[in-house]
């Protein structure tokens, strides 16, 4: 299957009289010289200022570096400190403790096959399975508009190139053109730091894990102009189920270089492989009687048992099935001082997410396949409390599944551009003074996906 989606978002003019704070700014004090002071591209957040699991400036919120509090809208700033104490290894479970935000649900309104997990109904996700890992629940809306830096990415990456994530909770189509009802998550990489550094992270736990990470920043001997730093990590691991197993590698260097004052260029780049196997289904629901077209909505029974079995980590898809992944994104940025109160930004950005796997479903059906092989299966409630359920044993039962083996290649392009305009009126009132923001951009986007399933033909079954 072959598809061409060209998105082209129109020209975004906001006045944003909020963006630097409808605050009053007290005249500066004798003491302050001007050399004190540090003057950054309002297109760039600085996280120097973060205490611990407190920010105080946020970029999500009005596309330019502004002070948290003089944003009128719900944002959540997620810090490195947070996420390297919680464990976080990608940006999923850098969420997991955000309000509102769900990671798995099931039965999700208006979602067909495409989006749940081998087994149907037996999934443990219905949308938020999307194999880019980067579906989300917020606030009830289903979205997988996940920002990287500001630019679409739609692919999860690995928790030790992850500097910032923020969260805008609610409407936020007017200054990204992709957004969603519930909100959108933008991450920022790690940049380059202004001194030498190496760090070395070893992790061992249960279930087979091992994780190493390494992270590296070169100042070039103090020189102001240039800077690098390299993020790369690998992981292997098993869970709590069976046969499951998965491997994991991903690099990600990034060099800045500040030609001439007031110019600064990046070049930003990421790789990422993972390969997981024994990810089929696991349990199925014991009640066989209902109709095909009603599954998802009729299955009250409980889980089939088997002898010397735990449910919770048996898998009954085998260990055959797989979902292999590669990945990339690259992104060249030009930051550009062009008058003391005018800012301009452009970047072009191309990413790749290519998938590849083997996948089962399946479920239990009655008097259908080979009559050696039913059974009589045990119905029972999938809660003590369900007097509208009525227990009891379902002769004839056999359990039907289907294969069916998938490529996926989904190519990206974004090309971004941003000028942004600064000016104050009544500068030196203490209490009338204002900032005041100007910001007009262009964004567009080319998508191409391409992808093939090979499956067991229409109308033939396997039956155990």
């Amino acid at each position: 299957m072959t598809y061409h989606n060209r998105l082209r978002c129109a020209i975004s003019l906001a006045s944003l009289w909020f963006v630097s704070g409808l605050s009053a700014q007290e005249t500066p004090s004798a003491e302050t010289s001007d050399d004190e002071v540090i003057e950054l591209s309002p297109f760039t957040v600085d996280s120097a200022a973060d205490k611990g699991y407190r920010a105080t400036n946020s970029i999500s919120g009005s596309r330019l570096n502004t002070a948290i509090k003089d944003i009128p809208m719900p944002i959540e700033v997620i810090t490195e400190e947070f996420l390297r104490d919680v464990g976080a290894k990608d940006l999923r479970e850098s969420l997991k403790y955000s309000a509102g935000i769900l990671l798995k649900s099931q039965n999700d309104s208006g979602q067909q096959n495409s989006f749940v997990n081998a087994g149907g109904v037996h999934s443990t996700e219905g949308a938020t399975a999307a194999k880019s890992q980067t579906s989300i629940k917020l606030r009830g809306f289903v979205t997988d508009s996940v920002l990287r830096d500001g630019f679409r990415r739609q692919h999860s990456t690995d928790s030790v190139n992850i500097g910032r994530v923020e969260v805008v909770r609610g409407p936020a189509a007017l200054l990204y053109g992709i957004g969603n009802f519930g909100g959108i998550v933008n991450y920022m990489p790690k940049a380059p730091l202004d001194e030498d550094r190496l760090e070395t992270i070893v992790g061992i736990g249960s279930h087979g894990f091992y994780r190493g990470s390494v992270d590296y920043n070169e100042t070039f001997n103090g020189n102001e102009k240039l800077g690098f730093r390299l993020n790369a990590a690998v992981e292997k691991t098993g869970n709590e189920t069976e046969l499951f197993d998965a491997q994991h590698y991903f690099v990600a260097p990034i060099m800045q270089y500040n030609p001439f004052e007031g110019t600064k260029l990046t070049f930003d780049l990421e790789y990422g492989e993972d390969e997981r196997s024994g990810t089929g289904f696991q349990s199925v629901r014991a009640r066989a009687d209902v109709p095909a077209d009603q599954q998802d909505r009729l299955e009250r029974a409980g889980f089939l048992e088997f002898a010397n079995k735990d449910r919770r980590t048996f898998r009954w898809s085998g260990p055959d099935t797989y979902l292999n992944t590669k990945s990339y994104n690259v992104l060249l940025k030009l930051e550009q001082k062009i008058t003391e109160n005018l800012y301009f930004l452009a970047g072009l950005n191309k990413s790749m997410a290519r998938f590849s796997g083997l996948d089962v479903g399946g479920a239990l059906q009655v008097g259908v396949g080979p009559a050696s092989l039913r059974s009589a299966v045990t119905v029972a409630p999938l809660s003590p409390d369900d007097n509208a359920f009525s227990a009891g044993t379902v002769d004839d039962a056999i359990f039907q599944y289907a294969w069916s083996s998938f490529y996926e290649k989904t190519n990206r392009e974004q090309v971004r551009a941003e000028l942004n305009y600064n000016i104050d009126t009544f500068r030196d009132s203490k209490w009338f003074g204002m900032n005041h923001s100007f910001l007009v951009g262009r964004s567009e986007e080319y998508s191409d996906k391409k992808g093939f399933t090979n499956a067991t033909a229409s109308g033939k079954s396997n039956y155990k």
